[in-house]
């Protein structure tokens, strides 16, 4: 999923990627900033095939994260802080999450789930002080590296997101989700001809939800992303 990031960071560095409040990246910044982020991951332990909750409300961090994990080989959990905390224990637990990204509004949720779930051992924590049980995020960019991380093994009949359904019959269910079968989705609409270089997408809708692909789609087609 991450291919098409890296292509632009080199083809259009300086065109505008990201609009989060206060903050603008362009296509090189974004991709130095989640090879950082992969980097860190690396070195928190995380590797390969590990599944990473996110649970935190619609920032540029939370595409970064996207971004990392599909650079990893990784597979993302994306949360609906929305539901109770029984459904996100249960989907937390079920889907093997061995980490979790958050913000400050959902710090205290996220160190409820990691006292019930052995196998959650990190949480890390956007726009959040580090803590003895909470990495920052934002210090684990800074301390990353800007490099490319290695994609041998990773290819596109992998699991990329783990994507719970909202269990209105039962217990939510996980989807899994590939790279190919995100890619073919974007695919399918890039198709009619549609160029979004120089164009701007408003996104309003949470990125926890089946409906980022739009934002992937303006990336993937060279766009700028405007997340509220």
């Amino acid at each position: 999923l991450s291919d098409k990031l890296v292509e632009h960071a080199a083809a259009q560095p300086d065109a505008e990627a990201i609009v989060f409040e206060s903050v603008r990246l362009c296509y090189g910044e974004l991709n130095e900033r989640v090879n950082r982020l992969a980097s860190g991951l690396g070195s928190l332990g995380l590797r390969r095939g590990d599944h990473v909750a996110l649970m935190l409300a619609n920032c540029h961090e939370y595409m970064e994260a996207y971004y990392a994990l599909s650079k990893l080989g990784m597979v993302a959990v994306p949360l609906n802080w929305r539901l109770s905390d029984k459904e996100l224990t249960y989907i937390t637990d079920h889907s093997e999450s061995v980490a979790l990204i958050t913000d400050g509004a959902n710090a205290e949720r996220a160190r409820d789930l990691r006292a019930k779930i052995d196998r959650l051992t990190q949480l890390i924590g956007v726009k959040t002080a580090a803590a003895d049980d909470l990495t920052a995020y934002e210090e684990i960019v800074a301390a990353g590296s800007p490099a490319e991380p290695s994609a041998d093994g990773v290819d596109a009949s992998q699991m990329m997101i783990l994507m719970y359904t909202g269990g209105t019959t039962g217990l939510p269910k996980g989807v899994m989700l590939s790279h190919g079968n995100l890619l073919a989705a974007i695919g399918a609409i890039a198709a009619s001809g549609m160029d979004a270089r120089g164009a701007r997408t408003l996104f309003a809708l949470p990125l926890f939800h089946i409906a980022n692909w739009q934002a992937f789609l303006f990336h993937a087609l060279g766009g700028s992303v405007v997340m509220c």
